[in-house]
């Protein structure tokens, strides 16, 4: 999971063409997926950051699939799936 300007690989694309007019891309996590809920759950994290100011990780402008397991490593991308257990806990304790 991670973000980029310039590539369209990571979950998050924010594209900076011009300052004015940025906006952000969110990429299907998972063609399973219902895009409600997804949307939901990235929007309830968004916000959480904003009121917790937590900054975002450095993007990523490399092919995130096409990485080598240690380059995921050293730059320090997770997975989703690894994390669903968490994320659930997670949601539980701010009562979503």
């Amino acid at each position: 999971m991670g973000w980029s300007a310039k590539t369209r690989g990571p979950l998050i694309r924010v594209s900076m063409e011009k300052e004015d007019n940025s906006r952000l891309e969110l990429r299907s996590p998972d063609a399973t997926a219902n895009p409600y809920l997804a949307l939901a759950v990235l929007l309830k994290a968004g916000v959480d950051g904003i009121k917790n100011q937590i900054m975002p990780p450095k993007n990523i402008d490399e092919n995130i699939q096409k990485m080598t397991q240690e380059r995921r490593d050293e730059l320090q991308v997770e997975e989703l799936r690894e994390r669903l257990g968490l994320l659930q806990q997670s949601l539980r304790k701010m009562n979503c």
